[in-house]
């Protein structure tokens, strides 16, 4: 594995596991890390979409590290993946309040941010 296809790799394993948290038994995973005792039907639906988009986003990072004509778009589909998380965790943390889990989801998805911003540059 080279440097270029790092970034790729450890974004998809990461995604790829958490997509399996969310949606590979949602009861117990928001029993678990939120307190939710009784989880409704369609929020186990939604935690299984999540799961799917997070899984096929991390095949398209791992086929960019394979198919050189795949990388760029799957680092640029990345680099808004973890721009968009950012977002959306920085909103949450000014309209909800402090939690240190979500801090530190919130510098990773920013540094994997910058990190493919890096690369797009670098490898261009």
């Amino acid at each position: 594995m080279n440097w270029k296809n790092l970034h790729l790799w450890s974004s998809a394993a990461i995604v790829f596991f958490a997509g399996i948290g969310y949606g590979g038994n949602p009861s117990w995973f928001m029993q678990r890390f939120f307190g939710v005792l009784h989880l409704p039907l369609g929020s186990a639906h939604i935690l299984r979409a999540i799961m799917g988009i997070y899984m096929g986003l991390a095949v398209f990072w791992l086929l960019g590290t394979w198919k050189e004509a795949y990388w760029r778009p799957a680092t640029m589909s990345n680099v808004l993946f973890m721009a968009g998380l950012s977002m959306g965790r920085a909103v949450a943390l000014f309209a909800d309040g402090f939690l240190w889990d979500f801090a530190v989801a919130l510098v990773l998805e920013v540094s994997y941010g910058l990190w493919g911003l890096h690369n797009l540059r670098k490898y261009a």
